[in-house]
Order: structure tokens, then C-alpha cells, then sequence
């Protein structure tokens, strides 16, 4: 997350900053009322992944107590680091 904040800050304004942020907070809103509504990665074995926006995939798993964030993921980068 550290990497995509920085990025953000580094190549966004600060308005479009806002906007991911509260378009991140409006998809776990959704993941929480609705997780299992999203795919089952093909990516990342034992969870689900929502498309945050072109760049971003946020990978989820979740159980009848939680919802837990398992990784931000920005798109551009390589799948094979997913597993690491």
C-alpha cells in the first residue's frame, strides 16, 4: 500500500488522491455488505479480487465474521510478485 500511497502523491493531485481514496472507501463499504458477490481469483489462490479502478485490484478473502484485505495490487505490476 505504501508504494501505491507514494505513487499517488508523486503523479496525482491532490483532489484525484481524495477520489481514490473515497472510491476505496465506498469498495469495501460494498465488500463488506457483499463479498461474495466478486470472482475468486485466478491469481491469488484462496481470494476474491475487486478492480478498484484500471490501475488498482484489491484481493479480499472474507468469512462470516470478517472481511480481511489481503493485498492492493497495482495492476501494471508483475502477477508472479502476487504470491510473494
Amino acid at each position: 500500500m505504501d508504494r501505491i500511497v507514494d505513487y499517488l502523491e508523486e503523479n496525482w493531485t491532490e483532489k484525484e488522491i481524495e477520489k481514490f481514496f473515497k472510491r476505496l472507501e465506498e469498495a469495501l463499504k460494498q465488500l463488506s455488505q457483499h463479498p461474495q458477490s466478486f470472482k475468486k481469483s485466478e491469481r491469488k489462490e484462496g481470494a476474491r479480487e475487486f478492480q478498484l479502478s484500471p490501475h488498482n485490484t484489491l484481493f479480499y478473502s472474507y468469512n462470516a465474521q470478517r472481511l480481511e484485505v489481503l493485498l492492493l495490487w497495482p495492476n501494471n505490476d508483475d502477477p508472479s510478485k502476487l504470491d510473494q
